[in-house]
C-alpha cells in the first residue's frame, strides 16, 4: 500500500460508515471525526482540529520507508529531534514535513487521532509505541525470512561492522560519499580517503572547502575529471552555507527531512549518495544499489527498491544487526565475488 492507496481506503471507510463517524481510543472511549474534501476534522484537537490529507501521506510514506513499523513519537513529554520525538517518528514526520517544524521546536501533539484513524481504517494496528502497517506486514516479513533464510545458508557471508565506524574526518566523509558510485572503492576511492585524512585542515567543512575552492585539489585528489569534483564542491558549499563544520553536526542536520531536498538538488546526489552519507555520519541507514539489487536477485525477491528498504530493515531485525549493518556485509560479500 502506498499513501494514495491510504487516503483512498480511509475515504471508502468513511463512505461505509457515514460522514461523520466515532473513532475509538486506544484506551477506551471516542472522538468525532468527519471527513471532507481536503482531509478530516476531529473534535479531539481543539482550536487544531484539521488533519489534511498530507498527515496521513507522510505518515504511510514513513511507515513504508521504516519497513511498515514506526514510532508513533511523544509530543506530550518531547520537542523535535528529541529521542522521544524523532523526525523517524510520525509525530515528528508529521510536525516537520507537513506542519515546517524543526528540531528544537514544540511540537503540537496529532497522533492520538491519526494512529486512531488510520487503525480504525483497518491500515494499521497498535504496539506499544509503535504503529504497524498491516497489509505490508506479512508479505515483508515473510520476504525478509526469505532473506534471512538465504544469509544464512552462505557459508562464506560474514555479518561485519567493523568498518562502520564514522571517519571523524568531514573531509574523507564528503569524498567517500560523492566519489564510491561506479567506481572501484578499494583501489580507487579508499586510499585517497586514507590520504584526506592525513590532512588536518580538511576535517571541518570550512577547512575542506578551502581545499576544494583551491587549485591544489585535483593534486591532492589525484583526480582529472570535473563531474565528480563538481559534485563534491557543490555539497561542500552547502555545508558550509548550512553551518555544518563535523560528522555529528551533519548528523544532526540529517534530522530534519527537508534537507534531503536541499542535497537532492545537487546534480551528481541521488537517493543512494544521500542514504549512503548518512551511515558515513553513523545514522542507520540503507542504500540501494547494483551490489544489494543483485544479492536479492540471488534470494529470488525481484523487488523495486521501495520494497528492498523495508525487507532490509526487516530482515536486519530477524538477524539481529543494524540495517546499516546488514548493508554494509552484503555489499562486502557481493563486492568480494568472483
Amino acid at each position: 500500500m502506498d499513501e494514495i492507496q491510504a487516503v483512498n481506503t480511509i475515504k471508502q471507510k468513511f463512505a461505509g460508515s457515514g460522514r461523520k463517524v466515532q473513532i475509538p481510543l486506544l484506551k477506551g472511549g471516542h472522538f468525532t471525526a468527519e471527513i471532507t474534501e481536503e482531509g478530516i476534522k476531529v473534535d479531539n484537537l481543539g482550536t487544531q482540529s484539521f488533519l489534511p490529507w498530507t498527515v496521513f501521506k507522510e505518515a504511510l510514506r514513513l511507515l513504508v520507508r521504516k519497513g511498515g513499523h514506526a514510532e508513533r513519537g511523544d509530543a506530550m513529554a518531547s520537542k523535535l529531534g528529541d529521542k522521544g520525538l524523532s523526525t523517524e517518528s510520525i509525530e515528528g514526520r508529521v510536525a516537520s514535513v507537513v506542519y515546517g517544524k524543526r528540531p528544537g521546536d514544540i511540537v503540537f501533539r496529532r497522533i492520538t487521532p491519526i494512529a486512531c484513524i488510520l487503525i480504525w481504517a483497518g491500515i494499521c494496528r497498535a504496539e506499544p509505541r509503535k504503529l504497524v502497517l498491516l497489509n505490508r506486514e506479512h508479505g515483508t516479513v515473510s520476504k525478509a525470512a526469505k532473506l534471512k533464510e538465504h544469509i544464512e545458508k552462505l557459508k562464506d557471508f560474514e555479518i561485519v561492522d567493523s568498518q562502520l565506524e564514522p571517519y571523524g574526518h568531514i573531509g574523507a566523509t564528503l569524498f567517500d560519499a560523492v566519489f564510491q558510485a561506479g567506481i572501484d572503492y578499494d583501489l580507487v576511492v579508499k586510499p585517497r580517503a586514507d590520504e584526506l585524512l592525513r590532512l588536518p585542515q580538511a576535517s571541518t567543512v570550512s577547512g575542506f572547502l578551502g581545499l576544494i575552492e583551491s587549485d591544489r585539489v585535483r593534486e591532492i585528489l589525484r583526480w582529472n575529471g570535473d563531474k565528480k569534483i563538481d559534485t563534491l564542491r557543490a555539497l561542500t558549499r552547502l555545508l558550509a552555507r548550512e553551518g555544518i563544520e563535523t560528522e555529528a553536526d551533519l548528523q544532526r542536520w540529517f534530522h530534519d527531512p527537508a534537507n534531503l531536498e536541499k542535497l537532492a538538488r545537487i546534480k551528481g546526489i541521488g537517493t543512494k549518495t544521500q542514504n549512503y552519507l548518512q551511515i558515513l555520519v553513523g545514522i542507520d541507514a540503507v542504500a540501494i544499489d547494483v551490489h544489494l539489487r543483485r544479492f536479492l536477485e540471488e534470494a529470488e525477491l525481484k523487488v523495486g527498491d521501495e520494497e528492498a528498504y523495508s525487507i532490509l530493515y526487516e530482515a536486519a531485525k530477524l538477524l539481529g544487526v543494524s540495517a546499516s549493518v546488514l548493508d554494509h556485509s552484503i555489499w562486502l560479500y557481493m563486492s568480494q565475488k568472483k
